[in-house]
């Protein structure tokens, strides 16, 4: 849904708001030669990383989508979701410690949220941690809202706070 090359260039753009940076990054689906560069980065950003076995069961799981944003040949960033029925759900975003709080994992949001529109979501969930800031103003700032907490979802006994985005909004509220 990518497109009938499975890729989109992000340098085009750069006009339109997009930090410069972000020219030259590719958009695609990740492969299983791809593993060892997740794990890598998931290894980096993670306190409980996702095991190496995890991350490659995910990318062959059904309905279980995965886009990436690489410079060259290099994974700067990825992502893990699925569309099961009318619901999206963000399973694991890393971001290349080199190239956070750039606007990567922005974008890569946006990518994997329009992608999971046109497979068929009216809404999309996902788990944050509440000590995660960062993440949770970049979930907010996309429209996200809290829906609850999930109390001790973590191993070291942290609660998640899942959130939801409704891509369609409700009609009666009009």
């Amino acid at each position: 849904m990518i497109s009938a090359a499975n890729r989109l260039s992000l340098g085009f753009m750069a006009h339109s708001g997009i930090p410069d940076f972000l020219n030259g990054l590719e958009l695609k689906s990740l492969r299983e030669l791809h593993l060892e560069a997740i794990y890598e980065i998931e290894k980096q950003v993670y306190e409980e990383p996702w095991s190496k076995e995890l991350l490659g069961e995910s990318l062959k799981a059904p309905m279980t989508y995965s886009l990436a944003l690489f410079r060259s040949k290099d994974v700067v960033a990825y992502a893990i979701y699925q569309v099961v029925f009318s619901e999206g759900h963000l399973l694991n975003l890393a971001v290349h410690s080199d190239f956070q709080n750039q606007g990567v994992g922005s974008k890569l949001l946006d990518c994997l949220l329009e992608d999971s529109q046109r497979r068929g979501a009216l809404n999309f969930f996902l788990e944050v941690r509440p000590s995660n800031q960062i993440a949770r103003k970049l979930y907010e700032h996309r429209g996200f809202r809290p829906l609850m907490i999930r109390e001790r979802y973590y191993a070291n006994g942290e609660a998640a706070l899942i959130m939801v985005l409704d891509f369609i909004a409700d009609s009666s509220a009009e």
